[in-house]
C-alpha cells in the first residue's frame, strides 16, 4: 500500500470587495441566480475564507451587501428575469404551477415575483401535464401500451394519473393530458 498523501488546498484568501466581485461575475457566467442565492453563495465563501483565516464572519458580509447591490444595479441579477427565464425552461419540460412555484422559491425568489410570473404564463396545465407524461413515458406514450387489455390499461391509467397528481398537475389537467393524448395518438 503506498502513502499518498492528500493533495494539499490552498488557503482561501481574506474576502475583499474586488475578490467577491470576481466570484460574482464568474458565478453569473455560469449560472443565471436570483439575487438571495447569490447571497448564499458569497455568503458561504465569506464563511469559509473567515474560518481558514480564524476572523470574524460578520467582518466581511457589508462586502457581500455591496457587491450584491451593484450587482442588482448594473442588471447583472434580475429577480424577475430568472423567474421568467425558469419558469419557462421548467414549463418546457413539463412542470405544474406548484412545480415551479417551490422551485423558485426554494431560490429564494420572492411570492409576488413568483405570483406575477405564473400570471404572465400562457401555458395551458393540460398541455404541461401532457407535456409531463410525453417525457415520463405514461399513459400513450408508455411501451406496449395499445396491447393491454381493458383492465390493465385502466389499472395503469389510474397509476398514470396520480403519478401526474404527485407531480403537482391538477386532476383535471392529467385527465385532460391523457385523454387528449389518446385521441391525437390513435
Amino acid at each position: 500500500m503506498s502513502d499518498l498523501a492528500k493533495p494539499v488546498r490552498k488557503k482561501p484568501r481574506v474576502p475583499t470587495e474586488e475578490r467577491l466581485t470576481r466570484i460574482t461575475l464568474a458565478y453569473l457566467e455560469r449560472y443565471a441566480t436570483s439575487l438571495a442565492n447569490l447571497r448564499r453563495v458569497l455568503t458561504r465563501r465569506v464563511e469559509k475564507a473567515a474560518r481558514a483565516h480564524e476572523r470574524d464572519v460578520a467582518e466581511f458580509l457589508p462586502l457581500v451587501e455591496i457587491v450584491l447591490e451593484k450587482a442588482a444595479r448594473s442588471g447583472l441579477v434580475n429577480d424577475e428575469v430568472y423567474a421568467e427565464t425558469k419558469a419557462a425552461s421548467l414549463r418546457r419540460k413539463g412542470a405544474s404551477s406548484r412545480q415551479i412555484t417551490a422551485k423558485l422559491s426554494a431560490r429564494g425568489v420572492s411570492r409576488n415575483v413568483i405570483e406575477e410570473t405564473l400570471a404572465r404564463d400562457d401555458t395551458d396545465a393540460a398541455a404541461a401535464a401532457r407535456r409531463y407524461a410525453q417525457r415520463r413515458r405514461l399513459g400513450p406514450w408508455r411501451k406496449g401500451w395499445s396491447e393491454e387489455d381493458d383492465a390493465a390499461r385502466r389499472d395503469r391509467d389510474r397509476k398514470d394519473l396520480a403519478a401526474l397528481c404527485r407531480a403537482g398537475h391538477g386532476l383535471d389537467a392529467a385527465r385532460k393530458a391523457l385523454q387528449g393524448a389518446e385521441d391525437e395518438l390513435g
